[in-house]
């Protein structure tokens, strides 16, 4: 009877070790919520845009980060639906003028300007290259 209860003992303590352990190191692993990575192909001096989804009525709206060294934000403008449904949303796009040869990135994060991380995060590798020679 005691090798029974010396095992039932142990088999608790293995159980309550399993569910234990991972939640303890769970809690300080950070996932993004939602990151995209795509890459540009662009040419000095020649506009190119990034057009997303946007949702302003629910107070999220893009914010870009980008080296202003290399890129000149040309425009930024929201375009609402063509059908004008309560809360639904509509399209911002970004045109960005490279200004410099080389790489850089863009960062695009949708947040409220209240709260301390975004819900999404678009990013993009940009390779800038010089404009194509006229022969």
């Amino acid at each position: 009877m005691g090798f029974l209860t010396s095992m039932r003992k142990g088999l608790i303590f293995l159980i309550w070790i399993l569910f234990t352990v991972p939640i303890a190191f769970a809690e300080d692993t950070q996932v993004p919520r939602d990151t995209v990575e795509e890459k540009i192909e662009a040419r000095l001096n020649e506009t190119f845009k990034i057009v997303l989804d946007s949702n302003p009525s629910t107070g999220y709206t893009w914010q870009p980060v980008f080296d202003k060294k290399m890129l000149k934000l040309e425009k930024s403008a929201y375009t609402r639906p063509e059908q004008q449904i309560p809360g639904r949303g509509g399209k911002q796009t970004y045109v960005f003028r490279p200004v410099k040869a080389g790489r850089t990135m863009i960062e695009l994060q949708y947040a409220r300007r209240w709260e301390k991380n975004p819900a999404k995060t678009r990013k993009y590798l940009v390779t800038i290259q010089a404009p194509l020679q006229k022969h």
